[in-house]
């Protein structure tokens, strides 16, 4: 029987520079796998790139969790058990998950234990040291780099425009003017205060400046680079640290904007007395400065997204069928569309160039009307929700003889009981009936389990059923003359996402059962 491996690694953006990298991370796996004559298929890679391991929310995590329960591999290779998670609890809560699966975890930076309860204790005091040093150095480093901020001290990185003096050079730990860095931030203030350029237009024209306009990482110049230079409050002569406090907990919640969960902590200001000024040199004058904020808030104000003149029904719901994309609204020769962001010339590298949109009037209009007519005729979407489910029994007739058969077999095992301590029986005998009456209480108990879920289900269906016929019933009226408020909430409330392939529209509907009465009474 062949063995299926599988490999986890995971690397942080904040600790990319000084550990292992993904890369580094798979060719030590793949080593070791060839050296244990192991062979790992492509689909087995689970890698989460810049993701957070103080988690359990990853991407890659998820789908290789699935894959265990799945039982699509036997073996898990790992780096190092702070690679699988960060924190000891979650270590070991996946470590439990893994062997209740039939997964063997093993780890190249960590010495193989036998399974056994004094080696388990072994690994938990371990990863709760590691856990507890890692705290102690964190913390350590925190009050130590504020104490030197305190002092006039800068620390690393510094902003586009300047370069960090290690605290080891010649009048070290500050920052200092990069001459050629500080021209192209000129160059910037300059097109977008006086000359009038947007924040597109500004990284266009420093893209065609090639190399006398480099970017810190060679990549091209981005409109959202482009905002944070114009931002950036260091160019007036101070530099504020301990300004912005992490919030780990929102890690995992639900995105404001798009759609699953958040991957990335949000940031939050922190109260202006705890701030840390240290001076810097100046390379922006504050009048320009101040222009560059006021004509920010501007455009921000007058953006085409913010733009309440024109109201797009599905922004936020179309999805590129070439790229898996968003896709944005934009207006253009009097009409309105929906373009794919991705398949320009910022692509992902295994996608190609393409093009992807569409007329919002005829797009909106076609799903307005598909939606309307499912409202008007529920038993469709019912129907079909039917169809989905498994169709289990309407009563609970059929509990009562697995009931009975369990009590039968209760009493199998009390008289077997009996008849072995009374001599009748002999070990080998007794143990041979008890494990073949244990294997038909087990048979019948899944099945038990199985008829109560069902059965559950068929009530679950019922009321969804009668919720969303209530639901249509109650705005039917709404959908004579619906104002557009009115319209984008029946569409958010029923879609989940609509599906852009060529003149093709596929439309996803979401199943609206906990939530049936979100819409206002006001819309009846």
């Amino acid at each position: 029987m062949t063995m299926e491996v599988a490999l986890y690694a995971r690397v942080s953006t904040s600790q990319q520079e000084e550990e292992a990298t993904i890369e580094s991370q798979v060719a030590a796996l793949e080593e070791y796998a060839r050296k244990q004559d192991y062979q790992v298929r492509r689909e087995h890679y689970y890698l989460d790139q810049a993701v957070s391991g103080a988690s359990l929310v990853r991407p890659a995590l998820d789908q290789l969790r699935d894959q265990a329960a799945e039982q699509g591999f036997t073996v898990l290779l790992c780096l190092s058990p702070d690679r699988l998670a960060r924190q000891y609890v979650h270590q070991r809560l996946l470590l439990d998950e893994f062997e209740r699966e039939g997964v063997q975890v093993q780890f190249l930076n960590q010495p193989a234990l036998e399974d056994s309860p004094s080696s388990r204790l072994l690994l938990g005091i371990q990863g709760l040291f590691a856990e507890y040093e890692r705290e102690v150095i964190t913390d350590r480093l925190r009050r130590g780099k504020l104490y030197q901020i305190r002092r006039g001290q800068h620390y690393y990185p510094a902003p586009y425009g300047y370069r960090y003096l290690a605290i080891g050079e010649a009048g070290g730990g500050r920052w200092e003017v990069h001459p050629a860095e500080a021209r192209v931030v000129g160059w910037i203030y300059q097109w977008y205060t006086e000359e009038g350029l947007n924040l597109c237009g500004v990284a266009q024209r420093l893209d065609n400046r090639g190399k006398e306009a480099p970017t810190r990482n060679g990549r091209p110049w981005h409109p959202n680079l482009v905002r944070s230079i114009l931002r950036q409050t260091a160019y007036l002569g101070t530099a504020y640290y301990n300004r912005n406090q992490v919030r780990m907990e929102t890690v995992g919640q639900p995105k404001r904007q798009g759609r699953g969960p958040r991957k990335c902590p949000l940031t939050k200001l922190r109260p202006a007395e705890e701030w840390i000024a240290v001076t810097v040199p100046t390379l922006i004058e504050p009048s320009t400065w101040q222009r560059a904020q006021e004509r920010l808030v501007e455009n921000r104000q007058f953006a085409k997204r913010n733009n309440h003149h024109r109201n797009y029904l599905l922004r936020g719901l179309l999805v590129c069928g070439i790229c898996g994309h968003g896709m944005g609204g934009q207006f253009g020769g009097g009409h309105c569309y929906y373009y794919c962001r991705g398949g320009g010339k910022r692509h992902l590298p295994d996608v190609p160039v393409h093009t992807c949109g569409l007329s919002a009037e005829v797009a909106e209009k076609v799903v307005w009307e598909a939606i309307a007519d499912l409202l008007r005729s529920p038993e469709r979407l019912a129907e079909a929700y039917q169809q989905t489910q498994e169709q289990p029994v309407s009563d609970m007739a059929h509990l009562k003889p697995l009931e009975k058969r369990l009590k039968q077999l209760q009493q199998q095992e009390e008289r077997l009981l009996d008849a072995y301590q009374d001599g009748l029986l002999s070990k080998e005998t007794w143990t041979t009936r008890l494990q073949l009456i244990g294997a038909e209480k087990k048979r019948v108990e899944t099945q038990q389990v199985e008829s109560i879920s069902q059965q559950e289900q068929h009530l679950r269906q019922v009321t969804w059923i009668q919720n969303f016929t209530e639901f249509a019933s109650r705005m039917s009226s709404a959908l004579a003359n619906p104002d557009f408020a009115t319209k984008q909430e029946i569409v958010r409330l029923l879609i989940d996402h609509i599906l852009v392939e060529g003149n093709t529209l596929t439309i996803f509907h979401i199943v609206p059962e906990l939530d049936p009465y979100r819409l206002s009474q006001s819309h009846e």
